[in-house]
């Protein structure tokens, strides 16, 4: 199985190839294994939105337990602009 961090870097080439639900997939099952990635949160976080789903949106950044400051202030300014 790929690791959370393999998830992740899949996750990020869908979203910059415009493919949000397979970023948002993707980034959801990173965060799933390993919730303290903040960057997963966001990437999920991110395409949710694009998407319309905010409701879905606020679930994924709320489920971080990220300890690194830049993805504690991204997700809760991408959390600010959703609610």
């Amino acid at each position: 199985a790929p690791s959370p961090q393999d998830l992740l870097t899949s996750s990020r080439s869908a979203y910059r190839s415009g493919e949000f639900a397979r970023a948002e997939a993707l980034a959801a099952r990173a965060l799933d294994r390993a919730n303290e990635l903040g960057e997963a949160a966001w990437l999920a976080g991110e395409c949710a939105s694009r998407q319309k789903n905010y409701r879905k949106a606020a679930e994924y950044l709320q489920k971080s337990t990220t300890a690194d400051p830049i993805w504690i202030v991204r997700n809760n300014l991408l959390l600010a602009e959703i609610e």
